[in-house]
């Protein structure tokens, strides 16, 4: 009589091969990140000849003294306005309008939007370069996070934020969102 396999009440280890998740060397990492951003960049790089302006871009530079003004005095508005937000009609958003003003003391102006446009493009690049990081952490699969990351990245949906230059602040949340 031949013995079977003996029942030990506690789970069998599974197999090593299967418990391990590859691991993208730096190089790897690096190429990936660098073909998407480089994606990214390519598809959206026409938005900084955007030279048109939005519903609210007027509330958020072109008649925002605030901003046109740049200086230490309008930051200390924009985030001193807590309980009582009057910069942008109601809005607290103190990131969105400092960058905004940085961008205008960079020679950003409502004619010549591109500084305005620069800026959107670099943070929509680097919340995609976070997000295919966050996957490739969690799954351990860096073709399957570079994919999703470009679909992310390329999406259609995308470009409203990037031509508009109130949306600054979605493009920061983003971008926050993925860094935390």
């Amino acid at each position: 009589m031949t013995k079977g396999p003996v029942a030990t009440g506690s789970p069998q280890p599974a197999d090593a091969s299967n418990a391990r998740r590859r691991v993208s060397s730096p190089t790897e990492l690096f190429l990936a990140a660098l073909l998407v951003a480089s994606l990214v960049a390519a598809a959206h790089w026409p938005v900084l000849g955007a030279q048109a302006l939005a519903l609210d871009d007027d509330l958020f530079v072109t008649n925002n003294p605030l901003v046109t003004q740049p200086g230490w005095q309008s930051t200390g508005r924009f985030f001193g306005e807590v309980l009582n937000p009057s910069s942008v009609g109601g809005y607290y958003l103190p990131l969105a309008m400092t960058s905004l003003m940085v961008d205008y003391a960079l020679g950003g102006r409502p004619e010549d939007q591109r500084v305005f446009h620069r800026t959107n493009l670099v943070l929509h690049a680097l919340s995609t370069l976070l997000l295919l990081l966050i996957l490739e952490h969690l799954f351990g699969a860096l073709l399957p996070a570079a994919i999703v990351a470009l679909l992310f990245g390329l999406h259609p949906l995308t470009i409203e934020p990037l031509a508009s230059i109130g949306e600054r602040k979605t493009l920061l949340a983003g971008c926050a969102a993925f860094a935390s």
